[in-house]
């Protein structure tokens, strides 16, 4: 029976992530490059680039296979940025 509770706990809950200064919820606590350009709007996803904010002043590249994990403490933010021809042109 607990565990069906945290099951159902974890339907209700709601995932925050911050994209280009634009709020965002998620239904499952970790989400890939992929989702996160869906939900933004970026599409086709091809042709956007994904960068999480670390501390400071750093950026990280996310792939869009890569799995982020939104239960960290507080939200993560994301930038997303269009491919330049070179990047685009390099990915095919």
């Amino acid at each position: 029976m607990f565990s069906d509770e945290l099951k159902g706990d974890s339907l209700l809950h709601k995932y925050k992530a911050i994209v280009n200064d634009v709020e965002y919820e998620f239904e499952h606590p970790e989400v890939t490059a992929s989702e996160i350009l869906i939900k933004a709007g970026k599409e086709p996803i091809e042709c956007y680039s994904v960068y999480q904010k670390l501390e400071g002043c750093d950026f990280e590249l996310v792939s869009n296979g890569d799995r982020i994990d939104l239960r960290q403490l507080g939200i993560e933010r994301f930038q997303v940025l269009i491919m330049s021809l070179k990047q685009l042109i390099a990915s095919i």
